[in-house]
C-alpha cells in the first residue's frame, strides 16, 4: 500500500484504536505503535468465500510474524511490524500467494 491511502478508526467502550499513517496520528495519543508495514487483500471478497485470512495469519504465524488485521467492507489489510516483513512477504509467498507491487 501507498503511504497514506489508510486509515482506519475503531472503538467501544473501553477504547478508540486509530491506524493511519506514521506521524498523521492524533495529537495527545497514547500507546503509538511505529514501524508496520501493511499487505492490502486485493479485490474485494465475497463473504461466503472462507479461508482467505486464515490461510495468510497461518503463514504468518508459522513463520513467527505477528500480525495485526483490520477489514473493511470492500477488504482486508494485514499489518506486520516492519523489521519482519521480508520474513512476511517470504511466507505469503510461500503460502502460495501472490505479493503485487
Amino acid at each position: 500500500m501507498k503511504s497514506g491511502d489508510f486509515l482506519s478508526v475503531s472503538w467501544n467502550a473501553h477504547e478508540m484504536t486509530v491506524v493511519c499513517q506514521e506521524g498523521l496520528e492524533p495529537h495527545d495519543c497514547i500507546g503509538v505503535k511505529s514501524d508496520w508495514a501493511a499487505f492490502k487483500v486485493e479485490g474485494v471478497l465475497d463473504f461466503e468465500l472462507v479461508g482467505v485470512l486464515s490461510d495468510l495469519s497461518a503463514a504468518l504465524a508459522d513463520a513467527g510474524v505477528s500480525v495485526f488485521v483490520i477489514s473493511t467492507w470492500s477488504t482486508d489489510v494485514l499489518l506486520v511490524p516492519g523489521a519482519k516483513l521480508r520474513e512476511a512477504s517470504d511466507a505469503i509467498e510461500f503460502a502460495g500467494h501472490k505479493l503485487i507491487g
